[in-house]
């Protein structure tokens, strides 16, 4: 099965879901600004911050350690 930047339904590139992942800080209504910014739903970006999808994109290091292992 395709994942990532290869799966033909995939809304935002590897490259992106890094970005979004690194500039994550948990500030309230963080998730929404981002989700409004990069043109996809609160609930994808929602997904994508807490790790629930999206897992071959990476993570940054300091969020490795609060969600745990991919």
């Amino acid at each position: 099965m395709p994942r990532g930047d290869s799966h033909g339904m995939t809304k935002l590139p590897d490259e992106k879901v890094r970005e979004i992942r690194t500039r994550y800080t948990g500030k309230h209504g963080q998730v929404t600004q981002f989700a409004k910014e990069y043109g996809v739903s609160r609930d994808l970006m929602h997904k994508i911050v807490h790790g629930r999808i999206r897992k071959s994109a990476g993570f940054p290091e300091a969020l490795k350690l609060v969600i745990g292992p991919a």
